[in-house]
């Protein structure tokens, strides 16, 4: 069985995708970053695509990482404090 705070995080319980979808400033900074990202790889030779398409790739596995360790930080936090409440 799955930990309860991943189950919670990855959408199982709640999805995320349900609150981002409908969150103006979020597609605005999405649209945002999509648009620097194209003019970026335009500008780029093939060799210089694929080390950014690669660092790219291992910067959001990094910080896929760093949110759900802060998700769950702020969870048991939350818990600790209703317990002691």
């Amino acid at each position: 069985m799955r930990n309860i705070i991943e189950e919670i995080y990855d959408g199982n319980i709640s999805s995320i995708e349900n609150i981002v979808a409908h969150d103006d400033k979020y597609r605005e900074f999405l649209k945002s970053l999509c648009e620097a990202h194209d003019r970026l790889n335009q500008s780029l030779t093939e060799e210089q695509r694929i080390l950014l398409e690669n660092y790219s790739l291992r910067q959001n596995e990094l910080e896929a990482y760093a949110q759900k360790r802060i998700f769950r930080q702020g969870f048991q936090t939350e818990i600790l404090l209703a317990i002691k409440l």
